[in-house]
Parts: C-alpha cells; sequence; structure tokens
C-alpha cells in the first residue's frame, strides 16, 4: 500500500499487516471532489499544516493531502449504522485510501505530529526586520 512518513514526506510502499472490518458502526461519509470515503469519527486524515485530525473534526473547506496534493473537504456527513474497514501497514503510518487517495492514519494508535511536513512557515522577516 502506498504511504507517506509524515515527518518528511517522503512516499514507499509498505505491507498492509491487517484489515478489519467494522461492522455497522457509527460512520459517516466524508466527500472530496468527485469521491467519498466512510469512516468512524475516530478515524485520522492529514490535514495540511495541521496534522492528524479525526472525521468528527473535520470542516467543509478543509485542505486534505491526497496522492495527487490537496484537495478540499467538499461534505461531512451525518453519522449512520454502516459497514467500515480500519487497515494496519508496516512501519510508515499515513496510507494513501478511496478513490481520491485521501492520506489517512492507519489502525494504530496517533502518533502525533510535532512537526509537518507540510506546515507553513510563520511570517518571514524582511531586510528591515518587519514580518511580512
Amino acid at each position: 500500500m502506498l504511504t507517506q512518513e509524515t515527518s518528511t514526506g517522503v512516499l514507499a510502499f509498505g505491507p498492509v499487516l491487517t484489515t478489519r472490518r467494522i461492522e455497522a458502526g457509527m460512520a459517516r461519509a466524508v466527500e472530496v471532489g468527485e469521491a467519498s470515503i466512510v469512516a468512524t469519527d475516530l478515524e485520522r486524515f492529514w490535514v495540511s499544516g495541521r496534522g492528524w485530525v479525526p472525521l468528527g473534526d473535520l470542516k467543509p473547506g478543509d485542505p486534505i493531502r491526497t496522492v495527487e496534493g490537496l484537495a478540499r473537504v467538499g461534505a461531512v456527513g451525518d453519522p449512520r449504522a454502516q459497514p467500515a474497514y480500519q487497515v494496519m501497514v508496516g512501519e510508515r503510518r499515513g496510507i494513501f485510501v478511496g478513490k481520491a487517495g485521501l492520506l489517512a492514519h492507519d489502525d494504530r494508535v496517533n502518533n502525533p505530529a510535532l512537526s509537518p511536513f507540510d506546515a507553513t512557515p510563520g511570517p518571514l522577516a524582511g531586510r528591515d526586520g518587519r514580518t511580512e
């Protein structure tokens, strides 16, 4: 499975260790472009510059990392009973899922990104010392 190291942005392939189906748990769809994916509120997606964000905290307009770059969340559906899947991969924890290739955390305890690879730098100081 295609993975991304979230401290450096390096892409690699990692083996799928387990796949688990969650039977009719409370899940919701998140729409990104023409695609949608069903996940539980605790599943985490990579929001550019912020790091891992649980689905339950995503808002329309959030910039989600995809295999092709960035895409904006179009909508987050209401929770309803429906099946969802969780995947665990080897060493790398960011996996690309669904038709849109959204960067999601695998089925492990969240490892917060202290310094997201795609964080925007703070204000830049100009030659006169003022910030731009």
